[in-house]
């Protein structure tokens, strides 16, 4: 059995190689982007709990069924609360949007691409300043509350904000030029 910081690791790895693409995959499925980061989250969370369970070969489908579903019941409950009208919460798309096989690379090699990019900009973060890779970890990536993070490090939230905002300028500075390319290629 894999103790707490052992489980957490994992789950951070495993967080940072497929999150993006989970939710790319997802936003396709969905017509609204609303809930998607909240899937996503909670589709990590229920990971954490059957880590031993589910082979990291498979990993990816496993997270993908399960915030297919979890958007299903999202829908599902929000129409019954609608009281028919459909149109006013509808989450899952009628259709999958088609497109061809030359844009299905395209769009897979740059998502590749941007993914190393955000992969680049983390390890070299974390050399550069820990403190700083560790709290956008925490509440970018892995969305905790900004006043959660405070108490856990034992700082004020105004402390949190400025080591934030020191993180993200650096990576502007750093990264700007790269992350515009990439976007507009």
């Amino acid at each position: 059995m894999e103790s707490k910081s052992e489980k957490r690791k994992r789950l951070d790895a495993a967080y940072i190689k497929h999150a993006d693409r989970l939710y790319q995959v997802l936003l396709r499925y969905a017509k609204e982007d609303r809930y998607i980061s909240d899937v996503v989250h909670d589709s990590f969370l229920l990971y954490y709990d059957n880590m031993e369970r589910i082979d990291d070969d498979t990993l990816f489908g496993w997270l993908y069924e399960v915030g297919k579903n979890k958007i299903k019941s999202l829908y599902k409950r929000e129409k019954e609360i609608a009281t028919g009208n459909g149109t006013l919460y509808s989450l899952i798309a009628e259709s999958e949007q088609a497109c061809s096989a030359e844009e299905e690379y395209f769009n897979a090699h740059k998502y590749k691409e941007i993914c190393s990019l955000r992969r680049g900009i983390f390890e070299r973060l974390k050399d550069v300043n820990p403190q700083w890779y560790d709290l956008l970890m925490k509440v970018c990536i892995m969305d905790m509350p900004q006043k959660d993070v405070a108490k856990q490090l034992k700082v004020s939230v105004p402390i949190i904000h400025g080591r934030l905002h020191r993180a993200r300028t650096w990576i502007r500075e750093n990264y700007k030029e790269e992350l515009d390319k990439k976007l507009e290629d």
